[in-house]
Protein backbone atom coordinates (compact mmCIF):
# COMPACT_ATOMS: atom_id res chain seq x y z
CA UNK A 1 0.00 0.00 0.00
CA UNK A 2 2.97 2.22 -0.47
CA UNK A 3 1.90 5.57 -1.95
CA UNK A 4 3.18 6.34 -5.45
CA UNK A 5 4.82 9.74 -5.65
CA UNK A 6 3.45 12.47 -7.88
CA UNK A 7 6.69 12.38 -9.85
CA UNK A 8 6.30 8.67 -10.55
CA UNK A 9 2.67 9.11 -11.56
CA UNK A 10 3.66 11.89 -13.91
CA UNK A 11 6.32 9.66 -15.46
CA UNK A 12 3.82 6.81 -15.91
CA UNK A 13 1.32 9.10 -17.60
CA UNK A 14 4.04 10.35 -19.91
CA UNK A 15 5.05 6.80 -20.87
CA UNK A 16 1.44 5.86 -21.61
CA UNK A 17 1.12 8.85 -23.92
CA UNK A 18 4.54 8.10 -25.37
CA UNK A 19 3.55 4.52 -26.28
CA UNK A 20 0.47 5.75 -28.13
CA UNK A 21 2.52 7.81 -30.60
CA UNK A 22 3.84 6.89 -34.03
CA UNK A 23 7.21 5.21 -34.31
CA UNK A 24 8.65 8.33 -35.96
CA UNK A 25 7.64 10.53 -33.07
CA UNK A 26 8.73 7.97 -30.47
CA UNK A 27 12.18 7.83 -32.05
CA UNK A 28 12.35 11.62 -31.99
CA UNK A 29 11.30 11.84 -28.35
CA UNK A 30 13.73 9.11 -27.37
CA UNK A 31 16.63 11.03 -28.89
CA UNK A 32 15.61 14.25 -27.12
CA UNK A 33 15.22 12.49 -23.78
CA UNK A 34 18.72 10.99 -24.00
CA UNK A 35 20.12 14.48 -23.37
CA UNK A 36 23.14 13.47 -25.42
CA UNK A 37 25.56 16.41 -26.01
CA UNK A 38 26.30 15.09 -29.50
CA UNK A 39 22.58 15.37 -30.41
CA UNK A 40 22.07 19.11 -30.76
CA UNK A 41 19.79 19.44 -33.82
CA UNK A 42 16.15 18.36 -34.11
CA UNK A 43 14.89 18.51 -37.70
CA UNK A 44 11.17 17.82 -38.15
CA UNK A 45 10.86 19.23 -41.65
CA UNK A 46 10.98 16.00 -43.65
CA UNK A 47 8.47 13.81 -41.84
CA UNK A 48 6.50 11.39 -44.02
CA UNK A 49 3.13 12.43 -45.41
CA UNK A 50 0.55 12.09 -42.67
CA UNK A 51 3.21 12.14 -39.96
CA UNK A 52 3.64 15.92 -39.80
CA UNK A 53 3.49 17.40 -36.33
CA UNK A 54 0.21 18.84 -35.06
CA UNK A 55 -0.41 20.69 -31.80
CA UNK A 56 -0.98 17.35 -30.06
CA UNK A 57 2.37 15.89 -31.13
CA UNK A 58 4.15 19.15 -30.42
CA UNK A 59 2.93 18.95 -26.82
CA UNK A 60 4.95 15.73 -26.38
CA UNK A 61 7.97 17.37 -27.97
CA UNK A 62 7.62 20.26 -25.52
CA UNK A 63 7.54 17.86 -22.58
CA UNK A 64 10.71 16.20 -23.82
CA UNK A 65 12.42 19.54 -24.44
CA UNK A 66 11.69 20.58 -20.88
CA UNK A 67 13.99 17.73 -19.76
CA UNK A 68 16.73 18.46 -22.29
CA UNK A 69 19.62 20.94 -22.16
CA UNK A 70 21.62 19.90 -25.24
CA UNK A 71 19.35 20.78 -28.18
CA UNK A 72 20.49 23.99 -29.88
CA UNK A 73 18.56 23.91 -33.17
CA UNK A 74 14.86 23.05 -33.40
CA UNK A 75 13.35 23.04 -36.90
CA UNK A 76 9.56 22.57 -36.86
CA UNK A 77 9.04 23.87 -40.39
CA UNK A 78 6.50 22.46 -42.86
CA UNK A 79 4.16 20.96 -40.25
CA UNK A 80 0.57 21.59 -39.10
CA UNK A 81 1.29 23.57 -35.94
CA UNK A 82 -1.27 26.23 -35.08
CA UNK A 83 -1.56 28.95 -32.44
CA UNK A 84 -2.28 26.45 -29.65
CA UNK A 85 0.90 24.45 -30.22
CA UNK A 86 3.06 27.53 -30.72
CA UNK A 87 1.85 29.08 -27.48
CA UNK A 88 2.70 25.91 -25.56
CA UNK A 89 6.15 25.93 -27.15
CA UNK A 90 6.71 29.52 -26.02
CA UNK A 91 5.74 28.59 -22.44
CA UNK A 92 8.20 25.69 -22.54
CA UNK A 93 10.97 27.97 -23.76
CA UNK A 94 10.24 30.54 -21.08
CA UNK A 95 10.74 27.88 -18.43
CA UNK A 96 14.05 26.79 -19.94
CA UNK A 97 15.60 27.61 -23.30
CA UNK A 98 18.96 26.46 -24.61
CA UNK A 99 18.08 26.95 -28.28
CA UNK A 100 20.08 29.21 -30.54
CA UNK A 101 17.86 28.61 -33.61
CA UNK A 102 14.12 27.96 -33.89
CA UNK A 103 12.04 27.56 -37.05
CA UNK A 104 8.26 27.43 -37.39
CA UNK A 105 8.40 28.17 -41.11
CA UNK A 106 5.35 27.19 -43.18
CA UNK A 107 2.89 26.17 -40.46
CA UNK A 108 -0.60 27.54 -39.79
CA UNK A 109 0.16 30.53 -37.56
CA UNK A 110 -2.17 33.42 -38.32
CA UNK A 111 -3.07 36.82 -36.90
CA UNK A 112 -0.93 38.42 -34.22
CA UNK A 113 -1.30 36.10 -31.20
CA UNK A 114 1.76 33.94 -31.85
CA UNK A 115 3.93 36.90 -32.78
CA UNK A 116 2.84 38.65 -29.57
CA UNK A 117 3.81 35.54 -27.59
CA UNK A 118 7.23 35.42 -29.21
CA UNK A 119 7.63 39.16 -28.63
CA UNK A 120 7.01 38.56 -24.92
CA UNK A 121 9.50 35.70 -25.01
CA UNK A 122 12.17 37.92 -26.58
CA UNK A 123 11.89 40.16 -23.51
CA UNK A 124 12.19 37.17 -21.15
CA UNK A 125 15.62 36.27 -19.68
CA UNK A 126 15.33 32.74 -21.13
CA UNK A 127 15.55 34.14 -24.67
CA UNK A 128 19.19 35.19 -24.25
CA UNK A 129 20.52 32.16 -26.15
CA UNK A 130 18.17 32.51 -29.16
CA UNK A 131 19.82 34.24 -32.11
CA UNK A 132 17.66 33.02 -35.02
CA UNK A 133 13.85 32.82 -35.37
CA UNK A 134 12.09 31.76 -38.58
CA UNK A 135 8.34 32.50 -38.77
CA UNK A 136 8.21 32.83 -42.55
CA UNK A 137 5.35 31.63 -44.74
CA UNK A 138 2.60 31.77 -42.13
CA UNK A 139 -0.24 34.29 -41.92
CA UNK A 140 1.16 36.73 -39.34
CA UNK A 141 -0.28 40.23 -39.78
CA UNK A 142 1.07 43.77 -39.36
CA UNK A 143 0.06 43.96 -35.70
CA UNK A 144 1.98 40.78 -34.93
CA UNK A 145 5.14 41.87 -36.73
CA UNK A 146 4.94 45.27 -35.02
CA UNK A 147 4.94 43.48 -31.64
CA UNK A 148 8.17 41.76 -32.64
CA UNK A 149 9.70 45.04 -33.80
CA UNK A 150 8.82 46.67 -30.46
CA UNK A 151 10.37 43.77 -28.55
CA UNK A 152 13.57 44.10 -30.56
CA UNK A 153 14.04 47.60 -29.19
CA UNK A 154 15.06 45.91 -25.93
CA UNK A 155 16.21 42.46 -27.06
CA UNK A 156 19.87 42.57 -28.12
CA UNK A 157 20.52 38.92 -28.97
CA UNK A 158 18.23 38.01 -31.91
CA UNK A 159 20.19 38.72 -35.09
CA UNK A 160 18.18 36.70 -37.63
CA UNK A 161 14.39 37.03 -38.00
CA UNK A 162 12.70 35.59 -41.09
CA UNK A 163 9.17 36.83 -41.85
CA UNK A 164 8.79 36.53 -45.63
CA UNK A 165 5.51 35.14 -46.95
CA UNK A 166 3.31 36.45 -44.14
CA UNK A 167 0.28 38.76 -44.27
CA UNK A 168 2.20 41.88 -43.33
CA UNK A 169 2.97 44.90 -45.49
CA UNK A 170 6.36 45.56 -47.05
CA UNK A 171 6.73 48.61 -44.82
CA UNK A 172 6.22 46.59 -41.64
CA UNK A 173 8.55 43.88 -42.91
CA UNK A 174 11.15 46.58 -43.55
CA UNK A 175 10.81 47.80 -39.96
CA UNK A 176 11.51 44.26 -38.73
CA UNK A 177 14.56 43.91 -40.97
CA UNK A 178 15.96 47.20 -39.69
CA UNK A 179 15.36 46.20 -36.06
CA UNK A 180 17.24 42.91 -36.50
CA UNK A 181 20.01 44.65 -38.42
CA UNK A 182 20.56 46.93 -35.43
CA UNK A 183 21.07 43.91 -33.19
CA UNK A 184 23.96 42.96 -35.46
CA UNK A 185 25.29 46.46 -34.86
CA UNK A 186 24.79 46.63 -31.12
CA UNK A 187 26.96 49.70 -30.76
CA UNK A 188 24.60 51.64 -33.02
CA UNK A 189 21.54 50.32 -31.19
CA UNK A 190 22.90 51.57 -27.87
CA UNK A 191 23.60 54.95 -29.45
CA UNK A 192 20.08 55.57 -30.81
CA UNK A 193 18.32 56.25 -27.47
CA UNK A 194 21.04 58.79 -26.62
CA UNK A 195 20.37 60.58 -29.90
CA UNK A 196 16.60 60.55 -29.38
CA UNK A 197 16.97 61.95 -25.86
CA UNK A 198 19.41 64.73 -26.79
CA UNK A 199 22.01 63.28 -24.44
CA UNK A 200 24.76 65.92 -24.08
CA UNK A 201 27.34 63.12 -23.93
CA UNK A 202 26.51 62.14 -27.52
CA UNK A 203 27.48 65.17 -29.58
CA UNK A 204 29.70 63.20 -31.98
CA UNK A 205 28.37 60.19 -33.91
CA UNK A 206 31.43 58.16 -34.83
CA UNK A 207 30.50 55.16 -36.99
CA UNK A 208 33.70 55.10 -39.01
CA UNK A 209 34.67 51.63 -40.25
CA UNK A 210 31.80 49.91 -38.39
CA UNK A 211 30.30 47.97 -41.30
CA UNK A 212 27.49 50.51 -41.47
CA UNK A 213 24.85 50.16 -44.23
CA UNK A 214 22.05 52.34 -45.59
CA UNK A 215 19.68 50.73 -43.07
CA UNK A 216 21.88 51.90 -40.19
CA UNK A 217 22.00 55.41 -41.61
CA UNK A 218 18.20 55.44 -41.88
CA UNK A 219 17.84 54.43 -38.21
CA UNK A 220 20.41 57.01 -37.14
CA UNK A 221 18.76 59.83 -39.11
CA UNK A 222 15.36 58.88 -37.71
CA UNK A 223 16.75 59.06 -34.16
CA UNK A 224 18.24 62.48 -34.97
CA UNK A 225 15.02 64.06 -36.23
CA UNK A 226 14.54 66.16 -33.08
CA UNK A 227 18.17 66.19 -31.91
CA UNK A 228 19.70 69.55 -31.00
CA UNK A 229 23.13 68.55 -29.70
CA UNK A 230 24.92 66.44 -32.34
CA UNK A 231 27.58 68.42 -34.20
CA UNK A 232 29.50 65.68 -36.04
CA UNK A 233 28.63 62.52 -38.00
CA UNK A 234 31.44 60.29 -39.28
CA UNK A 235 30.37 57.50 -41.66
CA UNK A 236 33.75 57.11 -43.32
CA UNK A 237 35.23 53.77 -44.43
CA UNK A 238 31.85 52.06 -44.77
CA UNK A 239 31.65 50.79 -48.33
CA UNK A 240 28.05 49.65 -47.94
CA UNK A 241 26.91 53.25 -47.51
CA UNK A 242 25.48 54.25 -50.90
CA UNK A 243 23.23 56.74 -52.67
CA UNK A 244 20.24 54.38 -52.45
CA UNK A 245 18.78 55.70 -49.21
CA UNK A 246 21.69 56.96 -47.14
CA UNK A 247 22.17 60.23 -49.00
CA UNK A 248 18.46 60.96 -49.19
CA UNK A 249 18.04 60.61 -45.42
CA UNK A 250 21.11 62.73 -44.73
CA UNK A 251 19.95 65.44 -47.13
CA UNK A 252 16.55 65.62 -45.41
CA UNK A 253 18.36 65.95 -42.08
CA UNK A 254 20.44 68.81 -43.46
CA UNK A 255 17.43 70.57 -44.98
CA UNK A 256 15.47 70.39 -41.72
CA UNK A 257 18.09 72.57 -39.98
CA UNK A 258 17.25 71.12 -36.57
CA UNK A 259 20.44 69.18 -35.82
CA UNK A 260 23.32 71.66 -35.33
CA UNK A 261 25.56 69.55 -37.55
CA UNK A 262 28.92 71.10 -38.40
CA UNK A 263 30.95 68.14 -39.73
CA UNK A 264 29.76 65.32 -42.01
CA UNK A 265 32.17 62.71 -43.36
CA UNK A 266 31.30 60.19 -46.07
CA UNK A 267 34.93 59.59 -46.98
CA UNK A 268 35.74 56.19 -48.49
CA UNK A 269 32.06 55.23 -48.93
CA UNK A 270 30.25 54.23 -52.14
CA UNK A 271 28.54 57.61 -52.59
CA UNK A 272 28.54 58.61 -56.27
CA UNK A 273 28.16 61.87 -58.19
CA UNK A 274 24.38 61.54 -57.94
CA UNK A 275 24.53 61.36 -54.15
CA UNK A 276 27.04 64.19 -53.95
CA UNK A 277 24.70 66.43 -55.94
CA UNK A 278 21.78 65.60 -53.61
CA UNK A 279 23.85 66.59 -50.58
CA UNK A 280 25.16 69.75 -52.21
CA UNK A 281 21.61 70.76 -53.17
CA UNK A 282 20.57 70.31 -49.53
CA UNK A 283 23.32 72.74 -48.52
CA UNK A 284 21.46 75.49 -50.35
CA UNK A 285 18.99 75.28 -47.46
CA UNK A 286 21.19 74.11 -44.59
CA UNK A 287 22.67 76.77 -42.32
CA UNK A 288 24.90 74.79 -39.93
CA UNK A 289 27.33 72.50 -41.81
CA UNK A 290 30.91 73.71 -42.06
CA UNK A 291 32.74 70.64 -43.41
CA UNK A 292 31.57 68.03 -45.94
CA UNK A 293 34.17 65.30 -46.53
CA UNK A 294 33.73 63.21 -49.71
CA UNK A 295 37.33 61.97 -49.89
CA UNK A 296 37.84 58.87 -52.08
CA UNK A 297 34.14 58.31 -52.71
CA UNK A 298 32.83 56.93 -56.02
CA UNK A 299 31.87 60.30 -57.47
CA UNK A 300 33.42 61.16 -60.82
CA UNK A 301 34.50 64.61 -62.00
CA UNK A 302 31.82 66.25 -64.05
CA UNK A 303 29.82 69.35 -64.71
CA UNK A 304 26.91 68.21 -62.50
CA UNK A 305 29.00 68.02 -59.33
CA UNK A 306 30.89 71.19 -60.19
CA UNK A 307 27.71 73.14 -60.81
CA UNK A 308 26.02 71.85 -57.64
CA UNK A 309 29.10 72.71 -55.55
CA UNK A 310 29.43 76.20 -57.02
CA UNK A 311 25.77 76.93 -56.37
CA UNK A 312 25.99 75.58 -52.81
CA UNK A 313 28.94 77.88 -52.03
CA UNK A 314 27.14 80.80 -53.67
CA UNK A 315 24.02 80.44 -51.50
CA UNK A 316 25.33 78.77 -48.33
CA UNK A 317 27.02 81.06 -45.79
CA UNK A 318 28.34 78.47 -43.30
CA UNK A 319 30.11 75.82 -45.45
CA UNK A 320 33.84 76.34 -45.17
CA UNK A 321 35.34 73.11 -46.52
CA UNK A 322 34.37 70.61 -49.21
CA UNK A 323 36.90 67.76 -49.34
CA UNK A 324 37.09 66.04 -52.76
CA UNK A 325 40.56 64.47 -52.57
CA UNK A 326 40.86 61.09 -54.27
CA UNK A 327 37.77 61.60 -56.42
CA UNK A 328 39.46 62.48 -59.71
CA UNK A 329 39.02 66.25 -59.43
CA UNK A 330 42.28 68.09 -60.00
CA UNK A 331 43.66 70.42 -57.34
CA UNK A 332 42.88 73.35 -59.62
CA UNK A 333 39.24 72.25 -60.05
CA UNK A 334 38.80 71.76 -56.29
CA UNK A 335 40.28 75.20 -55.59
CA UNK A 336 38.02 76.81 -58.18
CA UNK A 337 34.90 75.09 -56.83
CA UNK A 338 35.57 75.95 -53.20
Amino acid sequence: NKKISDETLSELRYMLKFNSQSEILKDLLTEILKNDPSYHTVDCTNLKAGAQLTDVQLAYVCEALAKNNTIRTLDLGHNHISITGALQLVQTLKASCHLTSLSLRNNVLDGSTVAQAFADFLLHPSSASLTSLDLSYNEIDDAGVTCLVDALQKNNTLIDLKLLGNSCSDATLGNAQRAVKLNRELEVKKLLPLLRNNDPAATRVNLSNRGVTDITVFSTCTALEANRVVTSIDLSYNRQVTDVSCVNHLSLLLEANIVPLKHLSLAHTAVTSVGACVLLNALEINSTLEVLDLTSTDLAPGRDVTKAAEKAFEINTTLLTLVLDGTGFTEHEITRIT
